[in-house]
C-alpha cells in the first residue's frame, strides 16, 4: 500500500508541502537554539574562551554567558519553547493534509479488498473471509490512523516538537 502513496500525484505534492515546511521549522530551530539548550550553549562558549586569543572575543563571550546563565535564562528559554511550538503549526498543518490523503487512500484501498474479496468467494460459492490483502489494507489503515494520532500529539507535552524520524518516508517508499 506505501507504495500505493509514493505513486498518488496528491499524496507526492503533500509530501513536498510537509519537507519544505519541516525544513522552514528546521531553521527556526536552529536560531532558537541557545534559547533552548542554555546549558549547551553555555559549554561551547566556555570552550571557545580556552580556544581563544582574542580578548574583544572573550568579553562578548562572557557577556553571553551571564545572559544564558542569568535569571533572565529560563524566561527565554520559555519563550524560545513558545516560538518553537508556534513554529510547528504549518508542519502539523501540512502532515494533517498528507494523512487525510493517505487516509482517503487506504479506505478506497480497503474497500476495493473487501470487494475483491466478496466477489471471489461468491464465485466460488464460499463464504466470505478476509485475506492478505484486506488484512494489509487494514494494516495501513491503522499505521496512517497512528501517525495521524502522534502528529496531533506533538506540541501537548514540553518537549521541542518535531515530526517522528521516517514519517514522510512512509509515503515515499
Amino acid at each position: 500500500m506505501p507504495s500505493k502513496f509514493a505513486s498518488n500525484p496528491t499524496i507526492a505534492a503533500l509530501v513536498q508541502s510537509t519537507r519544505a515546511a519541516e525544513t522552514e521549522y528546521k531553521q527556526t530551530q536552529e536560531k532558537i537554539d541557545e534559547l533552548l539548550n542554555p546549558h549547551d550553549a553555555v559549554k561551547r562558549l566556555h570552550q571557545l574562551i580556552g580556544e581563544s586569543h582574542d580578548p574583544a572575543f572573550i568579553k562578548a563571550a562572557q557577556t553571553q554567558i551571564a545572559a544564558l546563565s542569568g535569571p533572565g535564562a529560563e524566561d527565554a528559554k520559555n519563550r524560545g519553547r513558545s516560538i518553537a511550538f508556534r513554529a510547528f503549526e504549518p508542519v502539523k498543518a501540512a502532515a494533517n493534509a498528507l494523512l487525510l490523503k493517505a487516509s482517503e487512500i487506504a479506505i478506497e484501498s480497503l474497500n476495493a479488498a473487501i470487494e475483491a474479496e466478496a466477489e471471489f468467494f461468491a464465485r466460488h460459492g464460499l463464504p466470505y473471509e478476509k485475506t492478505s490483502l484486506s488484512r494489509n489494507a487494514e494494516n495501513v489503515l491503522v499505521e496512517v490512523a497512528r501517525r495521524r494520532s502522534a502528529v496531533n500529539a506533538v506540541g501537548q507535552g514540553y518537549s521541542i516538537p518535531r515530526l517522528s524520524s521516517g514519517f514522510l518516508e512512509f509515503f515515499t517508499a
